[in-house]
């Protein structure tokens, strides 16, 4: 006890005057991410309901990417100014539950994409900023991130996004896809009263927590390569969100075990956001980011080479624990450091735009061109070469903050 106090003491840790918060956003982790799985899931099985082309649900699957280049880092910059992010993430998800609305009436492709494209941009809005929260609450006296406490509050998200994953499969196996708008309002109306739950203040801006201009902390060698890092290394995981599933069935597994596949992948994640306790606190986050690129590195090659073994299969989705969660709190963190003050929220939405909605856009495309010209285990191999490459500008971002 002793020994824990003093440790305490030389490394203070945020003081949680508001566990409130916390447990608003632990469920508003959870009910978002319900509906991003209805919507990432199953809506491209809806476009084929309703006896679209695939060409058409081509593109209209690739608009949430489209919105993630400009629309989570608006959603930033706008909280970042007023500091009220509670009443943004309630008229994102007022907004929302409006343009979803139109989903129930028979619409021209056009007026589909465009309600489409509406709903992503308000949708945007939620991650970027329940991190901002999420982040304040949990920061410590030196600007650092308490990544335990952080781990056990996004772990909600991705329980919420495994059981709706299943829940959601066995109704629409029961009540068919007709059932898919309602189900759509019923989740964005859960997301909605949950943004309701949230204790709505703004947040203040700490004294230690000096803001400098933005293009001052982008110019920053240490930003820029990290920056570059984070999208290497999450384009290469887009190879897993748009072929996985794609790869498996090719390679003879049936749809049952697609499924069971990713719910390893899922488990792991929310094993590691549970139980990592002090795990990444023993050595520099920035050797963690690192590390994690090339446990992607190896994931991805492994993945290319045995995708007809499932042993294989089940120990890489188990590394989903490290490529994705760790890799993820690592990430927090280093936003957190490099984009103090008034430039988090616009951090958060950066790490959304250059990780997640460029690479979205570039991985979808140039994965599609790799199959069309070689195989589905192209789009493997250029991960692992993609997530190496990211391994190398995160060592080089971990060089660039050293002095001399």
């Amino acid at each position: 006890m002793r020994r824990r106090a003093a440790r305490d003491a030389a490394h203070p840790g945020p003081s949680l005057k508001r566990p409130e918060t916390l447990s608003a956003c632990g469920a508003l982790y959870g009910a978002y991410f319900v509906s991003w799985a209805l919507l990432m899931t199953y809506m491209p099985l809806w476009y084929q309901s309703l006896g679209l082309s695939l060409l058409t649900i081509g593109m209209l699957v690739s608009i949430p990417s489209w919105t993630r280049l400009f629309a989570s880092f608006a959603w930033g910059a706008l909280a970042d100014r007023s500091g009220r992010q509670v009443p943004l993430m309630r008229l994102a998800a007022l907004l929302s539950l409006i343009v979803a609305c139109g989903f129930a009436l028979p619409s021209p492709t056009w007026a589909l994409a465009a309600m489409t494209f509406a709903l992503y941009i308000f949708n945007a809005a939620f991650t970027p900023l329940t991190d901002t929260v999420v982040v304040a609450e949990l920061s410590t006296a030196n600007g650092t991130v308490d990544a335990r406490r952080y781990g056990r509050v996004r772990l909600w998200g991705s329980l919420g996004y495994l059981l709706a994953v299943l829940g959601f499969g066995w109704l629409f196996d029961r009540l068919g896809l007709s059932s898919f708008v309602p189900l759509l309002l019923l989740s964005l109306v859960l997301l909605l009263a949950v943004s309701w739950l949230m204790p709505n203040r703004k947040l203040a801006v700490q004294a230690h927590e000096p803001s400098p201009p933005l293009a001052e902390v982008l110019a920053k060698p240490v930003v820029r390569w990290f920056l570059a890092g984070i999208f290497l290394t999450v384009l290469a995981h887009q190879a897993l969100y748009s072929f996985f599933s794609l790869y498996l069935a090719a390679q003879g597994h049936d749809k049952t075990m697609v499924g069971v596949l990713w719910g390893v992948g899922v488990v792991a994640e929310i094993a590691w956001f549970a139980l990592q306790g002090r795990m990444m606190e023993r050595g520099p986050v920035h050797h963690w980011l690192t590390g994690t690129a090339l446990a992607s590195a190896a994931r991805f090659a492994l993945t290319a080479a045995f995708g007809a073994h499932l042993w294989v299969l089940v120990l890489v989705q188990l590394s989903h624990a490290m490529t994705f969660a760790a890799q993820h709190l690592a990430c927090v963190a280093l936003i957190n450091r490099h984009f103090p003050g008034r430039l988090r929220g616009r951090g958060q939405a950066l790490y959304l735009v250059i990780g997640y909605g460029l690479s979205g856009v570039i991985g979808s495309i140039g994965g599609g061109w790799l199959v069309s010209v070689w195989n589905l285990s192209s789009v493997f191999w250029a991960a692992s070469l993609a997530a190496l490459a990211g391994a190398w500008c995160c060592w080089r971002s971990d060089k660039a903050q050293r002095p001399g």
